[in-house]
């Protein structure tokens, strides 16, 4: 299959929405396991979309066609992350992204990764998605690639990747990057000590990868 990568610009805001609604949102673990699947984007999905989009660090996979088939949504993330991400999820309306954002702010807080990398930002990916007809095409890792080179090229100093999911955490790993905090889903429970997030195997792990750039 051929195909190229190009630039996420704000115009593609209505593609990428609609890209993420039928092959992110359905399939990505963490949503997987909230039943959202409705695919439905919340308000704050779509604001939290186009903020990433404003960043201009978001890349686009496509065929001979120009149809997308793969998006890496980046942006900047800092040693300030949990707070922020707790402050969001108490203010969000929307009960599913409010409980995303208190796992991930939990996992941020776990993990010490600025004081594991010695840095205080760097470049995030914060949503990576192949169609299913484009899958085993090497899409996938050719955005992590070309999304690390271009981090590198901005002068980010870390280029990190958090993988809920089994299959990006594969890929992260293929490309060279290291993982620093791994946390099986099972560990995550609720003040009742009943688990949060049921996902389905193999995805058992929400991993951080990192590769210093500097």
């Amino acid at each position: 299959m051929q195909f190229r990568i190009i630039k996420a610009r704000i115009h593609d805001r209505i593609r990428v929405l609609d890209f993420l609604r039928q092959n992110f949102y359905n399939e990505e673990p963490l949503n997987a396991a909230m039943n959202n699947e409705s695919n439905n984007l919340s308000k704050a999905d779509e604001e939290h979309t186009l903020e990433l989009l404003q960043e201009d660090m978001s890349l686009l996979a496509v065929n001979d066609d120009e149809d997308l088939i793969g998006i890496c949504l980046s942006g900047l993330v800092t040693n300030k992350e949990a707070e922020t991400m707790e402050g969001l999820a108490d203010t969000c309306s929307c009960e599913r992204f409010s409980k995303l954002l208190h796992f991930l702010a939990y996992v941020e807080q776990q993990s010490n990764i600025w004081t594991k990398s010695g840095v205080t930002c760097g470049l995030s990916v914060q949503a990576l998605a192949v169609t299913q007809a484009a899958r085993g095409y090497g899409v996938g890792r050719a955005l992590l690639e070309t999304t690390r080179q271009l981090a590198k090229d901005e002068g980010y100093s870390l280029f990190r990747v958090d993988c809920s999911s089994y299959f990006s955490a594969r890929l992260a790993e293929e490309i060279g990057m290291e993982c620093v905090f791994s946390l099986p889903f099972s560990q995550y429970k609720d003040k009742d000590g009943c688990q949060v997030f049921k996902v389905k195997s193999p995805n058992n792990h929400m991993k951080i990868y990192i590769q210093k750039l500097v």
